[in-house]
């Protein structure tokens, strides 16, 4: 993909949404697994698909909400980032390419690796 489909994609995605927006954070999630697909045909395509509308994040968060409504209690439910994260690369028909590196660094937001805190 080149940077200015890239950009077309992020604009396509983000809508009207705010940088403060939690739901971004699919958005990015998304735009990362195109981007590190190696299936580089299947990510192209994709792309193209969501500049032409046929993939929406309307459409996408209607299918996570769907989802978290079959598992709530009361008026509450709770799904983790990565559910959340395989919903939307689902939606997208991009998860059966999607792999995960095997020994992620560990990190925070602060830097702080805070398993050695436990050793």
């Amino acid at each position: 993909m080149t940077e200015k489909m890239i950009i077309e994609v992020r604009k396509k995605l983000e809508g009207h949404y705010t940088t403060d927006n939690p739901r971004l954070l699919i958005v990015d999630h998304i735009i990362e697994t195109l981007e590190t697909l190696s299936d580089k045909n299947l990510a192209l395509t994709t792309a193209e698909e969501i500049i032409d509308g046929k993939f929406t994040m309307k459409d996408c968060y209607k299918k996570i909400e769907d989802s978290a409504r079959k598992v709530k209690v009361g008026n509450c439910a709770m799904l983790n980032s990565e559910s959340v994260f395989k919903m939307a690369r689902e939606y997208f028909c991009i998860d059966a390419f999607y792999s995960v590196d095997k020994n992620p660094q560990k990190s925070s937001s602060l830097g702080v690796d805070f398993d050695s805190l436990f050793e």
